[in-house]
């Protein structure tokens, strides 16, 4: 398979609206979602996804998307220095995923927002589109070796950047790159969408 990224920067016409409003969301208080309770950090308590974003994302992806339904689709996600990552590298259960960074310039400098791995045993940058591979895959390899970093080969990162969509493949091996600050206004702050191609 060949890695296919799209990055998209000063994706929001009104950047400082859209992060302001991710200050102002109410987020879980430590406890973890089906959606968030793999990864790191806090899911805002409810979906923040509009039909500008959606508009946008369906001219990227170059054909009618949907948001992916009870995933997180639209949802902002809080992470901190220290917080847990129960699963390092994954996959999204959904085709399309994108990540939209909202961190301050200050707070990007010199920073990467998301890595894109090789799986060494498999050879894999993803996982296979047979769901019953995929699913024995991932039961036996893929989630067992998440946080074995001996079991990855790096492959590209992207860097943080305010305001800058990334949109890939959702079975494509990815991370954060890492956690930072203290709080909503300090640490690492993104909006993610799931997203589904619709047929006809």
């Amino acid at each position: 398979m060949r890695m296919a990224l799209t990055v998209v920067d000063d994706f929001y016409d009104d950047f400082e609206a859209i992060r302001a409003t991710a200050l102002a969301a109410e987020y879980e208080d430590g406890v973890k979602t089906p959606q968030s309770g793999k990864y790191p950090g806090r899911n805002s308590r409810r979906s923040f996804g509009t039909r500008e974003a959606l508009e946008k994302l369906t001219v990227i992806a170059g054909s009618p998307v949907a948001f992916t339904p009870d995933i997180g689709s639209g949802h902002f996600r809080s992470t901190v220095a220290g917080d847990e990552r129960p699963r390092n590298v994954h996959i999204d259960a959904t085709q399309l995923s994108a990540v939209i960074y909202l961190n301050t310039q200050a707070q990007c400098d010199g920073r990467i927002g998301t890595c894109f791995w090789k799986h060494r045993p498999t050879g894999l940058l993803a996982a296979p589109a047979d769901p019953v591979e995929r699913a024995r895959l991932l039961r036996e390899q893929f989630a067992p070796d998440s946080n074995d970093k001996d079991k990855w080969e790096l492959q590209m990162q992207v860097p943080l950047v305010p305001n800058r969509l990334i949109l890939f493949s959702a079975s494509m091996f990815h991370s954060p790159h890492d956690e930072f600050g203290h709080d909503l206004a300090t640490g690492r702050l993104i909006q993610v969408y799931f997203l589904t191609r619709v047929r006809g």
